[in-house]
């Protein structure tokens, strides 16, 4: 690794090539010991901005699969086999919709980034009660237009991340109930 150079923090650009040489290991063994079989070499690319392996899967390029073989690179190039404990991940945008207004009469509109703001700041709280397994990360993608203008229109991007489907499932749902009470704030202002 050299400081300084291209690449993903986790060490993504590196990825692809383990893929590679661990096809031509597989290869080698199997042509050692006159094992039959398929390899296929899959790209893990766009894996946490689009989840690219959910569409491999729904696609069926991995059926009829008997083994996967994948990396992606940690800290220090630590290794593992097996059970990673890693996360699952849902990704969903809250969008939230108010009424703009100048800012020498900011009475008269709803600010739809006081939505996003009430929401994480609920979303912050809420954590220090969820299990340390999971992982939740936003980004406010969309908080108006320029500051002498109460926000129409604002949006916040969420990763929710646990072990299991139903942990996952849980935080999704949190955060729903976490978006309607402030789209019910934002609601309940007066102008």
């Amino acid at each position: 690794m050299v400081s300084g150079a291209p690449g993903h923090g986790e060490g993504h650009n590196s990825g692809v090539p383990l893929n590679i040489l661990a096809a031509l290991a597989v290869k080698a063994e199997m042509e050692k010991h006159h094992l039959s079989g398929t390899i296929k070499l899959w790209p893990g690319v766009a894996e946490e901005l689009v989840a690219s392996k959910a569409f491999y899967v729904r696609d069926g390029y991995f059926k009829d699969v008997d083994a996967v073989l994948f990396a992606h690179v940690a800290n220090n190039l630590g290794t593992n086999w097996g059970e990673g404990g890693q996360t699952g991940l849902v990704s969903l945008q809250y969008n939230f919709h108010g009424e703009s207004a100048h800012a020498a009469a900011p009475w008269r509109g709803k600010s739809a980034l006081d939505a996003v703001e009430l929401m994480d700041t609920g979303w912050n709280f809420h954590r220090e009660h969820l299990r340390q397994q999971q992982r939740s990360h936003y980004v406010i993608s969309n908080g108006g237009d320029q500051p002498n203008v109460v926000p129409q229109s604002a949006s916040v991007w969420y990763y929710f991340r646990e072990v299991d489907y139903d942990h996952i499932k849980g935080l999704w749902e949190d955060g729903d109930r976490m978006a309607k009470g402030a789209a019910l704030m934002l609601r309940s202002c007066r102008s």
